[in-house]
């Protein structure tokens, strides 16, 4: 299910144009949500490690496994994550995975993957960018609308898949694509804080300029 973007408060608009003085926007969106993640039992980050950059938002990361390719990252499992994952069926009860999918050219492999190593009733976080600039890492693949993700989770018989689209305004995603233009910044901030001073709804179509999707999702008892 593709819910409605979060409601523009002025509380959220103080809190994002903050973040946004050291960070992109997306990243400020995505700061947002992992403060209220909860790992629970045994967890992996997809992408992650032990120098993982988000890992101090997060409560209780110290314990999380992790599998990454790049060993600089120092992960855990030390692999592709385009092929096999080396971990056996219904490992992890959580599994989080943080603007990784598109840098893999086999992202629905990877999907299928996480899908088969999380445990019954095991609970998986994704974030996967959408209106934002290619980037390296080393390379950059993909970018698929809420609709795909919705359909692609439930056709491998995902249960209580929520996608939510990280934005703020049309208008704001625009000049978020332009990167680190310092004029483009001040004015998707004075937008931001305008329309969270005044409370102005988000309409139905502004999900539609999402910069990026939080995907959460459940796996069945098979």
């Amino acid at each position: 299910m593709i819910v409605e973007p979060r409601p523009r408060t002025w509380s959220r608009a103080k809190a994002l144009v903050a973040s946004v003085r050291t960070k992109s926007f997306i990243r400020a969106f995505e700061i947002e949500i992992l403060t209220d993640i909860k790992l629970a039992g045994d967890s992996l980050d997809i992408g992650g490690g032990r120098k993982a950059q988000y890992r101090e938002l997060i409560t209780g990361y110290d314990t999380v496994a992790s599998l990454n390719i790049d060993p600089a990252l120092e992960p855990t499992i030390l692999a592709n994550a385009n092929e096999t994952f080396p971990i056996a069926d219904n490992s992890y009860d959580t599994i989080v995975s943080f603007n990784t999918l598109e840098h893999l050219i086999n992202d629905v492999h990877v999907v299928h993957e996480t899908f088969r190593i999380l445990r019954p009733h095991g609970r998986a976080h994704i974030f996967v960018p959408f209106l934002f600039p290619v980037h390296g890492s080393p390379q950059d693949f993909h970018r698929h609308t809420g609709l795909y993700w919705d359909d692609l989770l439930h056709s491998i018989g995902a249960e209580e898949v929520v996608i939510e689209p990280m934005v703020w305004s049309p208008s704001v995603s625009a000049l978020a694509t332009l990167g680190h233009a310092r004029w483009a910044k001040w004015l998707a901030r004075a937008i931001v804080l305008y329309t969270g001073l005044v409370q102005r709804r988000p309409a139905p179509r502004d999900a539609n300029f999402a910069m990026g999707y939080f995907i959460r999702f459940t796996k069945p008892v098979a």
